[in-house]
């Protein structure tokens, strides 16, 4: 069997293992795998999650949950994420389709709501119509525990 690895990939490969920076898990999904991406309504219902073993892993270590919503441009979307287990991350992109595929634009992030207050709260306004994913993970790698997630949106 023979396969390449670019020398720039096997530069920062060595790096992070010299800094211990490297997963202890595998970051790969075979098909049995891969999670589901959870469609979520903007209407202020509670929806209760969990990290865990099983979910995606992001390239810092952290478990992640994944969740869509259809907004509008213009709409205001507020969207807290609480835990008592873990320390909260949540990211919001837009889901762009181009002729090289399905493109993710960084639309916001937050870890800490303020200070003292380690949840996490996203306050943004979306800059189209479409499909948005939103990531939930926690700011520590490999930190499992559940979690509470609010999705709240004003036309």
């Amino acid at each position: 069997m023979n396969f390449s690895i670019p020398v720039s990939q096997v530069q920062s490969f060595i790096l992070a293992a010299r800094k211990n920076d490297v997963s202890p898990v595998s970051t790969l999904f075979t098909r049995t795998q891969e999670p589901s991406v959870r469609t979520i309504t903007l209407n202020g219902q509670v929806i209760n999650g969990s990290l865990s073993n099983g979910d995606r892993i992001l390239k810092d270590g952290s478990f992640a949950d994944v969740y869509q919503f259809q907004g509008k441009k213009g709409q205001q979307v507020v969207i807290e994420m609480t835990s008592q287990k873990i320390n909260p991350v949540l990211s919001l992109y837009q889901v762009v389709e181009s002729t090289e595929g399905e493109q993710f634009t960084p639309i916001a992030e937050n870890d800490d709501r303020g200070p003292g207050d380690f949840n996490a709260q996203i306050t943004a306004t979306l800059p189209a119509d479409g499909v948005f994913l939103l990531i939930a993970n926690s700011l520590d790698r490999g930190e499992i525990g559940d979690y509470s997630l609010r999705a709240n949106a004003q036309p």
